[in-house]
């Protein structure tokens, strides 16, 4: 199927916008049903092969944010949004070629990032961390940065979604060694902590700085319902 251009997002734009989600309670899945119709059939299928509720819920909302976008910038029905994966796994939309973008998610937050260029996003949540992570899959300068913080756990969650959204941008996945690269002086990265929860962004090109748009689970269920019998 031939896309319909760009023109609200041009290939020259250095535009950047990252939407967060936020899930509020998990119900059954099932009750999520009427939505999971809207997928394509693929999609469909990757949503629930997951076992358990809370992994086909965020999964769910990841593929919902990027149908929902691409929908309203291209005019491309949500069944009719076919995905193909690059050689490592990096998903992509062959009839919008110049439409980058990448999904993360933890917990209760589902992230969806886009871009002109190739970008990757990644979120966690704070908490405690194993040490022995640090040690094997940071470079020394990391360690350092991570020692004289006094082993901050914002500085190693920092790190570690930094390492994780430059993979997912160069689209190597875990074939490039975390170790191999630093985090601490590539003006590529963005990096912003809201709620308990640390993001990062990396993109291989200069953008201007992201636009970052928090949404509610149940703002943008209320919103596909009442639009969904025009996006089937």
């Amino acid at each position: 199927m031939k896309a319909a251009k760009m023109a609200s997002f041009p290939k020259n734009s250095r535009d950047c916008v990252v939407q967060v989600l936020s899930i509020g309670q998990w119900p059954d899945f099932s009750a999520y049903q009427d939505l999971l119709c809207l997928l394509p059939p693929e999609q469909h299928r990757r949503v629930t092969a997951y076992h358990k509720d809370q992994d086909q819920t965020r999964s769910l909302f990841g593929r919902l944010l990027l149908l929902s976008t691409v929908h309203r910038l291209f005019h491309i029905p949500y069944r009719a949004c076919d995905l193909a994966f690059g050689r490592y796994g990096k998903p992509f939309l062959p009839d919008v070629p110049d439409f980058h973008f990448s999904i993360s998610h933890a917990e209760r937050r589902v992230v969806f990032a886009f871009a002109p260029c190739p970008l990757g996003v990644d979120v966690e949540r704070l908490k405690a961390y194993d040490p022995r992570i640090a040690a094997r899959f940071f470079t020394p300068e990391e360690q350092c940065e991570l020692t004289g913080a006094s082993g901050s756990i914002r500085i190693f969650y920092q790190i570690w979604t930094r390492k994780e959204a430059f993979i997912k941008a160069t689209g190597e996945g875990m074939k490039r060694p975390l170790s191999s690269f630093s985090t601490l002086e590539d003006p590529g990265f963005f990096t912003f902590t809201k709620e308990g929860y640390v993001f990062s962004l990396y993109a291989k090109e200069h953008l201007n700085p992201p636009k970052v748009q928090f949404i509610k689970d149940e703002d943008l269920i209320n919103q596909l319902r009442t639009q969904e019998r025009s996006f089937l």
